[in-house]
């Protein structure tokens, strides 16, 4: 019964390990009174407030697939459960990151909503002007897909490896 339990209660102390990791990371990019209340943004007429767990949660699946892809890969992958803690963990910040861009291109376009056109658009050659993109809103963006490639490239990788280590268990 003992030895039963013992690999479950080891990855849960990771799983705490990377918990603790992420509120410390938090708390040293935000400060200790984001991890109290809410996030608060302030933008020109426009005040914006998140959750602090919408936050968290992307942070804590980035240290966690992290902190589970070195450790596994010291072990050579060749234990279960925590293989498929990894493959799960990035899966779902994969899926959480694209989620996060498409809040991200929503508040663009709250961002560049409002605007009048003088003389009246009758008037002009075109009659629809183009609205500029804010450049950083992009880079911020494409940076979230590369991440996004990196992750999804790393869990192949770690199915790859995994595939493998059973293959040669099997042989064995």
């Amino acid at each position: 019964m003992q030895n039963k339990i013992k690999p479950y209660l080891t990855e849960l102390i990771w799983l705490t390990v990377s918990l603790a990791l992420t509120m410390l990371l938090a708390a040293f990019l935000f400060g200790w009174t984001f991890l109290k209340g809410d996030l608060d943004i302030h933008l020109q007429d426009t005040y914006f407030v998140f959750s602090s767990w919408l936050i968290l949660t992307p942070l804590f699946l980035l240290v966690t697939f992290v902190l589970y892809f070195i450790k596994e890969r010291r072990k050579s992958f060749s234990r279960t459960l925590p293989n498929w803690l990894t493959i799960i963990s990035g899966l779902t910040l994969v899926l959480t990151l694209t989620l996060l861009i498409k809040q991200l291109s929503e508040f663009a376009s709250v961002l560049t909503g409002g605007w009048t056109a003088y003389p009246p658009l009758s008037t002009l050659k075109d009659p629809e002007p183009e609205l500029t993109k804010n450049p950083l809103i992009t880079i911020i963006s494409n940076f979230f897909t590369v991440v996004q490639f990196i992750i999804l490239t790393m869990v192949l990788y770690f199915a790859f490896r995994c595939g493998t280590q059973k293959k040669f268990d099997r042989r064995e």
